[in-house]
């Protein structure tokens, strides 16, 4: 995830990406993301809690995130509200791809 802007979340130490990749997509078998983020069930799912299609050069390729934590815009850095991208961002997840549980890193919900 180093290609994306890090950002420090909070009063903790640690950074984690934004990735835009999964922009404009919902996980499969949800209505929308306010599905996904009250499915009781979510953190238990398998083999994991989303699985996308996405499109790119070779064709349609299915990625599975791990959910780890719910967040807000409020959680991001005043540096990160200035940006244009942000204007129409309000909730985020924190998440893994499912290969690589440890490496965590944030997408936009909309």
């Amino acid at each position: 995830m180093s290609k994306f802007a890090k950002y420090r979340l909070g009063n903790q130490p640690e950074v984690y990406g934004l990735s835009e990749e999964y922009l404009g997509g919902k996980p499969l078998d949800f209505a929308n993301w306010d599905a996904v983020i009250f499915d009781e069930n979510m953190v238990n799912r398998r083999p994991c809690p989303f699985t996308f299609n996405l499109a790119d050069a070779s064709g349609k390729h299915t990625v599975c995130l791990v959910f780890h934590q719910l967040l807000t815009k409020d959680a991001f850095p005043m540096s990160f509200f200035g940006e244009a991208r942000s204007g129409d961002w309000y909730r985020f997840a924190k998440v893994s791809l499912e290969e690589d549980p440890w490496e965590l890193f944030i997408i936009p919900l909309h």
